[in-house]
């Protein structure tokens, strides 16, 4: 059998054993304290997002700012047959 498969397995074999585990301690059938099975899951789910927070926290201070390009200015101007030169006949676009 290939180490793959022999993993799989053994996962697939795991995750039943706990979770007949989970249910027989969730429903107070084990002499386990019954509100642990909903403390601790919510506890790892809470620390888990907390993680995450400072994990987003530590990325933001630590990466460089952002690269900063001078501003460069193009004024065009639509042709028309008004003699007024007034601001409706102007467009500026910021690059």
């Amino acid at each position: 059998m290939r180490v793959g498969k022999l993993v799989g397995v053994t996962v697939m074999s795991l995750s039943m054993v706990f979770g007949v585990f989970y249910v027989l301690w969730f429903f107070g059938l084990l002499p386990i304290d019954p509100e642990l099975a909903v403390k601790i899951p919510v506890l790892m789910i809470v620390l888990g997002a907390c993680f995450v927070a400072a994990w987003i926290g530590y990325i933001m201070v630590t990466s460089p700012g952002p690269i900063s390009y001078p501003a460069r200015c193009i004024t065009l101007r639509m042709v028309n047959d008004s003699p007024t030169n007034d601001l409706h006949n102007q467009a500026i676009i910021l690059l």
